[in-house]
C-alpha cells in the first residue's frame, strides 16, 4: 500500500498500521454477512505481498466470489445461532466470534 493510500483509507489504529505494512497488506475485501435482515458480522479477507501473486488488488471476480461465500456463511451461522434457540437479533458477541472463525478457516 502507498503512503498515498494509507492517507486516503487510514488504518484503524497505529498497532493495525503497523501490522499491515509487516505483511505487505496491498489490499482489503469486506462482504457482510446478512441473516433475515440482519447484520452478524463481516468476512474480512486481504492480500499482501506473503503470497507471489502478482495481482495487488482484488477483481470483480474475487468481491463476487467473496460476498457468495459471505451469505452462504451467514446461513450456516444463522442456522447455527437459531438451532441454539436464539434468532439472528440475538447473535451479539457470539455470533461475532463464530464469524472471526469462520474467516480465519477461511484464510
Amino acid at each position: 500500500m502507498s503512503r498515498d493510500d494509507e492517507q486516503r483509507y487510514p488504518a484503524p489504529s497505529v498497532s493495525s498500521m503497523m501490522a499491515s505494512r509487516q505483511v505487505g497488506l496491498t489490499s482489503v475485501l469486506v462482504a457482510p454477512l446478512y441473516a433475515r435482515g440482519a447484520l452478524l458480522g463481516g468476512l474480512t479477507t486481504g492480500r499482501s505481498d506473503l503470497t507471489d501473486r502478482t495481482e495487488r488488488n482484488f477483481a470483480v471476480a474475487d468481491r463476487d466470489l467473496i460476498n457468495a461465500i459471505a451469505g452462504q456463511v451467514a446461513i450456516a451461522i444463522d442456522n447455527a445461532v437459531t438451532a441454539r434457540g436464539r434468532g439472528p437479533d440475538h447473535a451479539g458477541p457470539r455470533g461475532n466470534r463464530a464469524c472471526s472463525v469462520v474467516a480465519m478457516a477461511l484464510t
